[in-house]
């Protein structure tokens, strides 16, 4: 049964053949109470085990498959906490099969009302996305959802903690399809607790129904959320030790009585990490050495509720709060080879509080069936920051000691509207409409008299509209869909000695799209798709923000508030290979970007050792990349993964007066090994191998580390307690050499290489027999009336 979910690559166009008029149609129940079961998994596979077909079960029980080939099936019917039931099929020509009442059985070894989690991760290739289904193995390699995503296909967390896809940091991460407010994706993912992921989905060219940000598309990450009946509660804890300490923690309680559903989740993180750095400078001949200490305190707490007021709608409200400060002290030293008395240091002792409130209420309306609904939500983000920082400076130097301090507050109110409408069988209409308003204000302030007092108020407005086109024409599945939208910008920037500065903008734009899937047939295990997209990457806060943000004794980073939009197209193609033991992936893709966002460096006028670095726009650059991917079972109880990514592309940036141009070329490569060494012991392997690049202005050298994990499961699955080991041999590291402006080495070191100890356990409540025994009775009665 394991590894049967492994084969379970639900594809989003499965497409039919003009001969194939048979349908199978049938209804699926409890078998103690006699009440249909909703959303329960049907599977139909031909006698070699390959998924044909699928589909769940409505609000009533009820499943329908439709336009199949004659011919001999296995029909599996699969729901959490239940035994599943394999059916044999005899199907003839234009036959339309009812089947029986189908009942399934509660599942002795798993307590009602618990989200399980499947063994080992699955990917999903649908028309417009790969979705990894995230198993225990995934879950096994860290505490929050930063750890287990650089396992996953085209995405690469740096050293530094940065999210790229496909090479690029130009992708939005999205949580349960909402974006936040913070800056970092990596300080939200931070705060995730792995098993409390329920799947993640890579959108490399998203529809026009999505928002058309990030050129690269987009990271979503679905969390669990119970929903069973009874009371349900799941807890976990884990250490990381390294150079110094870190725990997590976190417990997430369920309770459904009737057509309610009540859940709170809660998570907490804390502890230090260190990373340490050391820069040599040719041209000075000086080292700069830098230690820096990040102690951190992060709780999550997300509280809602589910309404099920008919079979036929669902009010959803919920409201997520995060917490989180951090003490940072970083101790930055430089020191002149040639002459000790220029020798001079810088102590950064910066403290910071944040507070992130989500609000959101969802209306669904099911109209006639899942294909045919209206979907209402409005959700409101709320980030309110406050950073104090204390520079003290010693040695040879004219910079005075100061003490900075930024207040930050952002708010995003975002209404949304989603109508799907089904023409016929075969086609499918859907549109849509959204309100995004932003609102953000940064206030700087300073005792140095030199470094002007200010304010920065940034807002931004995004009206939009979109229509779908969804439409199966046999052996092809088609798509288009353009989405409509206008963009206001309006920003100011005032400073106490110098005046203001104001920037208006707005923009009107079109982002069509473009997918075709094909498959010869239902039994062919080929699937081509191809896709075209245009999208948009606007200046993220940071990049517009005039006011300095990182300081060093020989670097000041500001924003540009005139930065503009750059946008891309894209094409790209994709295959999928699916056979007995695993199934095999690759994928090309071009990308032409305008208006290309970039960094320029420039000396300050005042101070020849200061370099000034900010953002520019450029004229264009081009991007392509290939992608290959298995994962592969290679005995019962072996099963292997490999991933092999090439990616190209050409950077255009102004450094000192001087527009540069740049062909980067960056090759990774991941291979997972994970080993079930009996059924309570498993085992994994990872491995990670990323070549070194070219960037404007500096190469990164090659970076790679090693892995491995071990897990104990025990409580009849329930519970689980997981060792792993990170960066076995410490080589993971973020090592560059510049070439242009500065010339300069060096390298910093984040404390990766860590021994990980986690423990989870999950708990559930039923109904008792009593009560299902009376629930069974009125059901009975209820049919007389």
């Amino acid at each position: 049964m394991r590894y049967i979910i492994f084969y379970i690559t639900f594809l989003f166009g499965i497409v039919v053949s003009g001969q194939k008029t048979s349908s199978i149609t049938g209804l699926v129940t409890d078998q103690v109470n006699d009440q249909p079961l909703a959303y329960a998994s049907v599977v139909l596979k031909n006698q070699n085990g390959i998924v044909l077909n699928g589909t769940i079960t409505d609000g009533k029980g009820v499943f329908r498959l439709t336009e199949l080939a004659a011919g001999t099936y296995l029909l599996e019917i699969e729901f959490i906490g239940y035994v599943s039931q394999q059916i044999p099929i005899e199907l003839e020509v234009q036959q339309n099969l009812e089947l029986p009442a189908l009942t399934l059985s509660e599942s002795a070894e798993v307590l009602e009302g618990v989200t399980l989690t499947a063994q080992k991760s699955t990917i999903e290739q649908r028309l417009d996305r790969k979705v990894v289904n995230v198993g225990k193995d995934l879950i096994s390699q860290g505490p929050s959802a930063i750890d287990l995503m650089n396992n996953l296909p085209s995405v690469n967390i740096g050293s530094d903690g940065t999210i790229s896809f496909r090479g690029s940091e130009n992708v939005r991460i999205l949580i349960d399809g909402k974006l936040s407010n913070l800056e970092n994706p990596a300080d939200v993912l931070q705060q995730i607790p792995s098993n409390s992921i329920k799947k993640i989905e890579l959108i490399t060219n998203p529809s026009a129904k999505y928002n058309p940000d990030g050129l690269n598309g987009i990271i979503n990450i679905v969390l669990k959320k119970t929903s069973q009946e009874g009371w349900n509660m799941a807890f976990g804890a884990n250490s990381i030790i390294a150079q110094r300490e870190r725990y997590n923690s976190n417990v997430s309680l369920n309770f459904k009585p009737n057509k309610t559903n009540f859940y709170l989740e809660y998570s907490n993180g804390f502890g230090d990490q260190i990373t340490d750095g050391v820069v040599n400078r040719f041209d000075l001949n000086s080292n700069q050495i830098t230690r820096n200490v990040n102690n951190r305190e992060s709780h999550f707490i997300k509280l809602g509720a589910d309404f099920y007021p008919s079979k036929k709608t669902i009010l959803s409200i919920f409201t997520n709060q995060n917490l989180f400060n951090a003490i940072f002290d970083g101790d930055k030293t430089v020191v002149f080879e040639e002459d000790e008395e220029d020798n001079f240091a810088l102590d950064d002792f910066l403290t910071r509080d944040n507070h992130t409130q989500n609000y959101n209420t969802n209306y669904k309306w099911l109209i006639d069936g899942e294909s045919h609904y209206l979907e209402i939500e409005a959700n409101y983000n709320l980030f309110s920051g406050d950073l104090i920082n204390d520079f003290i400076f010693s040695g040879n130097t004219t910079v005075p000691s100061y003490v900075e301090n930024i207040d930050d507050t952002r708010s995003v109110l975002t209404f949304n509207w989603d109508y799907s409408l089904p023409l016929g069988t075969k086609s499918k209409l859907e549109f849509g409409g959204e309100a995004r308003i932003n609102r953000i204000e940064n206030q700087y302030t300073s005792i140095n008299i030199q470094l002007q007092n200010s304010n920065f108020e940034y807002n931004r407005d995004i009206y939009s509209s979109y229509v779908l086109y969804n439409h199966d024409l046999g052996k092809f599945k088609l798509n288009l869909g353009a989405r409509f939208e206008q963009y206001v910008v309006d920003a100011k920037f005032n400073q106490e000695l110098s005046g203001s500065e104001d920037f208006n903008q707005e923009l009107f734009n079109v982002f069509p799209s473009v997918f075709l899937g094909y498959q010869t047939s239902e039994e062919s295990p080929h699937q081509y798709q191809l896709s075209y997209g245009r999208r948009i990457e606007r200046p993220s806060f940071n990049q517009v923000n005039p006011i300095r943000q990182t300081t060093t004794p020989q670097l000041l980073a500001t924003g540009n508030i005139t930065l503009l939009p750059q946008f891309s197209n894209t094409v790209e193609a994709n295959y999928l290979y699916r056979f007995q033991k695993g199934s095999i992936s690759s994928g090309i893709f071009y990308r032409y970007v305008q208006d290309e966002i970039n960094r320029i460096g420039i000396f300050d006028q005042d101070d020849p050792n200061l370099l000034r670095l900010s953002y520019d726009n450029f004229d264009s650059n081009d991007a392509y990349g290939v992608e290959v991917g298995g994962n592969i079972r290679l005995t019962e109880w072996w099963r292997t993964n490999i991933n092999l990514e090439l990616y190209h592309r050409q950077q255009r940036g102004f450094i000192e007066d001087e527009e540069v141009e740049v062909q980067n070329t960056l090759t990774n490569i991941k291979w997972t090994q994970n080993y079930s060494l009996s059924n309570k012991i498993s085992a994994s392997l990872f491995g990670f191998y990323s070549g070194p690049q070219d960037i404007l202005q500096y190469r990164l050298k090659a970076n790679y580390y090693v892995n491995a994990g071990l897990r104990y499961s025990f409580a009849n699955g329930n519970g689980s307690i997981s060792l792993n080991a990170n960066d076995i041999f410490g080589t993971r590291r973020f090592a560059f050499r510049t070439f242009r402006t500065v010339f300069q080495e060096g390298q910093f070191l984040r404390d990766t290489q860590q021994l990980f100890l986690g423990l989870s356990y999950r708990m559930g409540g039923k109904l008792s027999s009593r009560a299902r025994q009376k629930r069974k009775t009125n059901i009975k009665a209820d049919r007389f009336l």
